[in-house]
């Protein structure tokens, strides 16, 4: 009998430690070998590749323009930064920056719209449209909304020019490479002077290029964008300023203006 007991304890202390040293490596063989689900690959990581967007099935590229294939810049927009340009060709210069060298996307979407009371409007939220967003380097427009403004080819000149004077306003947080290419855009106004034009960009990418690799930081890259309710309201003021005057202003009222709103620094 003696000998069955301790037989039986024997064989009951083997399957313990079986048990205790099987049990964790049937975890690690769960975890290691458990696949990931569908949901969980494509929420992104460092194994996940990038994939292009697109709207309606075409992708997000196709809806990109040139800001003088869009009707309504040229007999409307241009004639008011070639008449600034006779009196203050600096700030002519970064309106045509703006125009120029940003890509301009008018996609037929709901744009996110930013609250009221950030714009510094009084208009209730339920009421108030996003026509258009910006950032440093797009400007995505609804499209739904601009090719049928009720005031046609006027309506969406002011909204041109509203992006265009809220891309200066943008340029405090643009690096040096876009300062340069701005100081230098008003010789696009005159085509006897686009040879020079092209020199001088060429110009300003190979001395920023250069202080970009050798300081291996971006000038004004990831700076935050605050702009206050004084912002949007100072901008608003000078399209209307702009657009009613049709850029028939004086230099000394504009600098003022400029200098007294801290909008941008000459």
């Amino acid at each position: 009998m003696r000998v069955l007991v301790n037989l039986l304890a024997l064989i009951a202390t083997s399957m313990m430690l079986i048990a205790c040293q099987g049990q964790p490596n049937e975890v690690v063989r769960e975890i290691v070998r458990e696949p990931m689900q569908n949901s969980q690959q494509n929420q992104g990581g460092v194994d996940d590749g990038g994939g292009g967007n697109g709207v309606n099935g075409r992708p997000l590229e196709s809806f990109a323009k040139r800001i003088a294939e869009i009707p309504a810049f040229s007999p409307h927009v241009l004639p008011i930064i070639q008449k600034i340009n006779e009196i203050h060709p600096r700030f002519a210069s970064d309106m045509i920056h703006i125009a120029t060298n940003r890509t301009w996307y008018l996609i037929p979407v709901e744009l996110n719209k930013l609250p009221s009371q950030v714009v510094g409007i009084s208009i209730s939220d339920k009421d108030l449209q996003q026509l258009a967003l910006q950032t440093l380097s797009h400007v995505w427009i609804n499209s739904r909304f601009f090719e049928n403004f009720p005031g046609g080819d006027e309506d969406r000149a002011r909204l041109l020019l509203h992006e265009i004077i809220m891309g200066i306003r943008l340029m405090k947080y643009q690096g040096s490479l876009d300062q340069c290419y701005s100081e230098i855009a008003g010789l696009a106004l005159d085509s006897s002077r686009s040879a020079d034009h092209r020199k001088l960009r060429e110009a300003c990418a190979q001395k920023y290029s250069l202080e970009i690799s050798e300081n291996s930081v971006i000038p004004g890259l990831g700076r935050r964008i605050d702009l206050s309710k004084e912002d949007y309201d100072n901008i608003r003021q000078l399209v209307v300023i702009l657009w009613q005057e049709k850029g028939d202003v004086s230099k000394v009222e504009l600098d003022a203006w400029l200098k007294s709103n801290q909008f941008r620094k000459y």
